[in-house]
């Protein structure tokens, strides 16, 4: 079923265009008069409500009328925009991250701003984040490696290999080999003679 406007209303004649800006003026006005006195616009009115008729009723008219329409939605978002600003009414925009640490926050932060940035400043920026990621990985590994040696009997052998792997996030790609190598020579001379 086709909800548009009947065909002789489908192109857009000058008495309409004209007819639509008085409506538009009619509703910028303070007595919600037509006269078009500019003196008369009212900055202060709440404009929301115009923004959510636009898009309820365009979606009725022709194509080249919704796209007027469509327009003059825009003009009452920015006027409902300068009245947020103008009455500083930001209360319901304001979302606490009270419970994040602070080098959390900005951590978020970078990988936000990472998302809009150029190639070159996201590269950087992707580098930042995993860093920070990668020592925070180590100091947990660290931690863990403390109380797993105070809790459980080890040899120094074993003790050495399991603190080498906490470093495992901070290392190269080449170093991360060299110590997998230290690590097989390790695991082997743990291997009890009697085993071998």
């Amino acid at each position: 079923m086709n909800n548009k406007l009947p065909a002789t209303m489908e192109k857009s004649s000058f008495p309409q265009i004209i007819g639509l800006m008085i409506f538009v003026f009619f509703l910028l006005t303070k007595d919600n008069n037509l006269k078009l006195d500019i003196s008369k616009l009212n900055f202060n009115k709440d404009y929301n409500k115009q923004v959510k008729m636009m898009k309820g009723i365009k979606e009725y008219f022709p194509d080249e009328q919704q796209v007027l329409l469509s327009k003059i939605q825009d003009i009452f978002d920015v006027l409902s925009k300068i009245n947020r600003i103008k009455s500083d009414e930001y209360d319901e925009v304001i979302q606490s991250q009270s419970n994040l640490p602070s080098i959390d926050k900005k951590e978020k932060i970078l990988a936000e701003l990472g998302k809009y940035s150029d190639s070159k400043n996201k590269e950087l920026i992707d580098k930042v984040v995993d860093t920070k990621r990668n020592i925070f990985k180590t100091k947990d590994n660290i931690e863990r490696h403390k109380k797993m040696v105070e809790s459980k009997e080890m040899s120094k052998l074993e003790s050495i290999a399991l603190f080498m792997d906490c470093f495992k996030p901070i290392l190269r790609d080449d170093m991360n080999k060299k110590v997998r190598k230290v690590e097989k020579v390790m695991e082997a001379l743990m291997i009890p003679y009697e085993d071998i």
